[in-house]
Parts: C-alpha cells; structure tokens; sequence
C-alpha cells in the first residue's frame, strides 16, 4: 500500500487563526492508507504545509511534530504570519499543499482549497444582534436589510460547499457590501 494523507483545517479566534490537524491516522485493518507498517514510517520523516490566498501569495510552514500519528494535534497559523496587519484572515478561498517527505525521500502531497467566510458571518450575525425591536421604522429597513444578508450568507455557504467558487466570490463581494454600510461588531 501507499501513503494517503489526509488533513482538516479550520478558522477560529475571530476569524484570526486558521488550524491545521493532520487526519491521515496510523495504518490499521480499517485505514490502509495510514501511516507506518506496512506502508512507510514516519519516523524521519518532515512536512510542510504551503498556504495560497486569493491574491496567489503564497505561505510554507515548516511543521515540527508533524507528519503524525495524532489526529488531535493542532499547528496554528494567524493571520499576521499570513501578512494581515490587522491579524484577522479576510474571507476568501485558500489553497493548502500539504506535503511529508518520509525518510525514503518518498514525496507525498495532498492539496485542498477551502473557503472561508468568518467575517462575513460575523457581520450578518452582528445585523440581528442590532435590530432594534422597539423602533417599528428601524425594524423594517433594518430587518429587510439583515434577512438579504443572511440569504446572501446561506448562498455563500452553499457555494462553498459546492466549490463554486465564481458564485463564492459574487456573493461574498455583495455580502461585503451590506457589510461596508452597516454597524457591524466584531466577534472577536
């Protein structure tokens, strides 16, 4: 058999982390293509995990404990090692290259694009949180205004989720826009 890697990564911190966890495993009955006997160790062996945003700058992070074993082991990136001076990671579409090179020199690469949109949610969940319920005239521009959002947010979600990302990117641009005219607090 051979070596199939397989990883998970996620956003957190109000929108400024993003953390990685390799979810290869060891190799068993019921997971061939995990690591070790029969197929290669790992111990030895080195990875790396490159990050591509939107704008196609490029990332790589020597990942130290990593390749491994331990599905729980996190490695964080921020958002001011991705060159965000404000530290929170724009929503976008991010490509991950995550590549072990075992101690046979055998390369193995996994890559997956993944959308984000933490502060798009934040901001159209910030909307209902600012409905003022006691003000009837507020109520309705304000309430007309957050309903588009959320159905904006739920398309974006789809879309991602799909991998469309042209439908992603229009919707995210109109959900940034709602956004730019609002009061919108920080999740943080």
């Amino acid at each position: 058999m051979a070596i199939v890697t397989s990883f998970e990564i996620c956003q957190k911190s109000g929108c400024s982390t993003l953390v990685f966890k390799d979810t290869t495993g060891a190799y068993s009955a019921t997971n061939i293509y995990g690591y070790n006997s029969p197929n290669e160790s790992i111990t030895s062996a080195t990875a790396t995990l490159t990050v591509t945003l939107a704008d196609l700058t490029s990332y790589t992070f020597a990942l130290t404990n990593f390749p491994t074993i331990d599905k729980t082991l996190e490695f964080n990136i921020t958002g001011s090692q991705l060159g965000y001076s404000t530290g929170v990671i724009p929503d976008q579409i991010i490509k991950f290259t995550y590549t072990v090179i075992t101690a046979l020199s055998t390369i193995i690469t996994q890559i997956k694009s993944q959308a984000f949109y933490c502060n798009a949610s934040c901001c159209v969940k910030s909307m209902f949180i600012d409905l003022d319920l006691d003000c009837e005239d507020c109520l309705k521009s304000l309430g007309d205004r957050s309903t588009k959002a959320y159905l904006m947010l739920k398309g974006l979600e789809y879309s991602a989720s799909c991998g469309d990302a042209t439908t992603f990117n229009k919707t995210l641009t109109q959900i940034n826009k709602l956004c730019a005219n609002s009061a919108c607090q920080s999740c943080k």
